[in-house]
């Protein structure tokens, strides 16, 4: 069976689907970490010493957000004058977050195969990778932008895990369900979709 150029997972429509959605997802994981853990973040820095020596209490609350959307995509947050990384989602004891990213992104690479009218599962494991490329970009981006004084995601990690491998593997998955399903529907239809 052909494919119109619209429906090949690495066509052009396919990467600006891709590239969409993931700039798409990283705003809201980041909104819904804000959303539900900008209250324990401020607690958790504000009440403990070593934050608020190295200056992490003066931030903005926005940037102390950033520190756990990126923990909570394994990326660790630097003091400026300690080695080692801050788990600011166990201080802020927002565990729940680690879910967040891994949803969101299964999610985001099903959408880019269903946009994508991927119909088997290899196609749609292959939109579902489009992702990255705009979920990277705000990965660095946002890692930079969250920096205060020193305080700061650790940028290789945010470009690396955050930006690709969450993206990457999660979007494969959710795009791959994707095309697991409309593959099924086609054999039950026993027609193309359209």
């Amino acid at each position: 069976m052909s494919q119109s150029p619209h429906t090949e997972s690495g066509g052009t429509a396919t990467v600006v689907y891709g590239a969409i959605v993931g700039i798409t997802v990283y705003v809201v994981g980041y909104l819904v970490t804000y959303a539900t853990a900008a209250s324990a973040v401020n607690r958790a820095v504000q009440g403990n010493v070593r934050l608020t020596d190295a200056g992490a209490a003066s931030a903005p609350a926005w940037k102390a957000v950033g520190w756990v959307f990126y923990d909570a995509h394994l990326v660790g947050t630097r003091l400026p004058d300690v080695s080692g990384h801050v788990d600011f989602v166990g201080l802020s004891g927002v565990q729940f977050l680690y879910l967040v990213p891994l949803l969101l992104l299964i999610i985001a690479g099903g959408i880019v195969a269903y946009l994508a009218r991927v119909d088997d599962p290899k196609a749609g494991v292959q939109a579902g990778l489009t992702i990255a490329i705009g979920y990277l970009l705000f990965a660095i981006i946002g890692a930079i932008l969250v920096s205060f004084v020193g305080i700061q995601p650790d940028l290789l990690r945010a470009a690396v895990v955050a930006g690709i491998v969450y993206p990457v593997a999660c979007g494969a998955i959710g795009g791959g369900l994707v095309g697991v399903l409309r593959a099924d529907r086609r054999e039950i239809i026993g027609t193309p979709l359209s």
